[in-house]
């Protein structure tokens, strides 16, 4: 297995960071890193490839239980994780508590088809900026995370 971490920045190989035998891509420490929980394929290349084309570093799961695989093989900091709010296999609210006990500095941007789910509407009260409800444009996507996270790659690159 090769985990990759797409972006347009340079990147590094580090052939020391094996982990059961996968070597891994690592964007420079300047590039915010931000983990995509998505279980629609089409959806989750939508979103890569918006915060790719921002100057973002990504990585990828298509629920939760990879995603805790990808993230604990990741050796970095997560500066953001955009969540599903439900997933295949779990909810994206559980993985979140989850990410922050053994990442306490990774902010989450939580998304969902499903405007009227207790879930939705809990996260709209208590922190609205924290989600975004589906269909969305890159542009509202972007705002969103540059809102959260208050880091723009592209603005530092030039």
């Amino acid at each position: 297995k090769l985990l990759w971490i797409l972006t347009m920045k340079p990147i590094r190989r580090f052939a020391s960071q094996r982990q059961n035998g996968n070597v891994g891509l690592y964007a420079s420490e300047s590039t915010p890193v931000i983990l995509i929980v998505e279980d629609e394929v089409p959806t989750r290349h939508l979103i890569r490839r918006a915060l790719t084309r921002a100057g973002y570093a990504t990585l990828e799961a298509a629920d939760t239980r990879r995603a805790e695989a990808v993230a604990g093989a990741y050796p970095g900091k997560l500066q953001l994780a955009i969540l599903d709010v439900v997933t295949s296999s779990g909810s994206g609210l559980d993985f979140a508590n989850q990410l922050g006990i053994e990442r306490p500095g990774t902010k989450v941007l939580y998304i969902s088809i499903i405007a009227d789910s207790i879930a939705a509407e809990s996260i709209r009260r208590g922190q609205p900026s924290a989600m975004l409800m589906k269909p969305f444009a890159s542009r509202q996507l972007l705002n969103r995370v540059q809102d959260l996270i208050g880091a723009n790659p592209l603005a530092h690159s030039a």
